[in-house]
């Protein structure tokens, strides 16, 4: 519930909140996985005190939810990559993992990523 506070409490709203679930590797183990899943979601829509509800859902359904809240929306300048994501170590500090050689095996998909940022932000 911690966690789910903490993303509701970095975001510009806090009517519909998307957390995403695995990595990855960990859907190997899809039935597992979801069952896991069936049940954190059960526990934390029967504790009263949150005022929260946990769905399944949708990107699309996401979205849609997002636009009803007439929110705007912030325009994304720059690139995608390299891409990093924070990640918090033992020290208590943040440091950042980057994945600047995501795309180096495969050329092609990259230059394709290049070329539809380029139109996205023409």
């Amino acid at each position: 519930m911690n966690y789910t506070q903490s993303i509701i409490n970095g975001q510009r709203n806090d009517e519909n909140v998307m957390i995403l679930l695995g990595d990855d590797f960990s859907h190997s183990n899809a039935y597992g996985t979801f069952k896991n899943t069936d049940k954190m979601i059960k526990i934390a829509n029967e504790c009263q005190n949150l005022n929260m509800t946990f769905v399944y859902s949708t990107p699309q359904t996401y979205v849609n939810s997002l636009k009803k809240e007439n929110n705007k929306w912030p325009i994304k300048y720059g690139d995608f990559l390299p891409y990093y994501e924070p990640e918090k170590q033992q020290d208590g500090k943040n440091h950042f993992a980057f994945w600047s050689g995501y795309y180096t095996s495969r050329p092609a998909f990259k230059k394709m990523i290049r070329d539809a940022s380029s139109l996205l932000y023409a």
